[in-house]
């Protein structure tokens, strides 16, 4: 598991990353989900100066909705704690399960799961993380 505690995520300039494509040349495509709209905001800017496709989700049942209508979504970055029934690590696992192409990072400011509750493949985040690690990260793993 990868864990960053570093300030909060800060603006990455535009022209410091290029735009990240995805395997159909259009930038990569990541779903955040979060029910805290600063922290998403936060996220949303951080993802989008480094040249993603970001889409939003306040709750796992929206971001299941998202993910029935967009199969370019190339990695879901969800809390742990949200609102709804369908919190962060059950929306992982169903992601998992049913989009097994799509790459997960789980963050959380206050639960630390355990790695068997993790979907194979994904990694952890302890919030606050630093955003040009996590920018690498996303990278790497939508590269693949």
């Amino acid at each position: 598991m990868d864990f960053s505690y570093a300030g909060l995520p800060s603006p990455i300039p535009q022209s410091a990353l290029p735009s990240v494509p995805s395997r159909s040349g259009a930038p990569a495509a990541i779903l955040i989900v979060e029910d805290e709209a600063l922290v998403r905001a936060a996220a949303f800017g951080v993802f989008a100066d480094a040249g993603f496709r970001v889409i939003e989700a306040v709750s796992g049942e929206e971001a299941v909705e998202v993910l029935e209508g967009d199969c370019d979504v190339q990695l879901l970055f969800t809390d742990v704690h949200l609102v709804g029934l369908l919190e962060g690590l059950p929306l992982a696992r169903q992601v998992h399960n049913r989009w097994p192409h799509i790459r997960i990072i789980v963050v959380s400011g206050q639960a630390m799961p355990q790695p068997c509750e993790l979907p194979a493949g994904s990694r952890f985040y302890r919030k606050p993380y630093d955003a040009e690690s996590m920018v690498r990260h996303v990278r790497e793993m939508t590269a693949a």
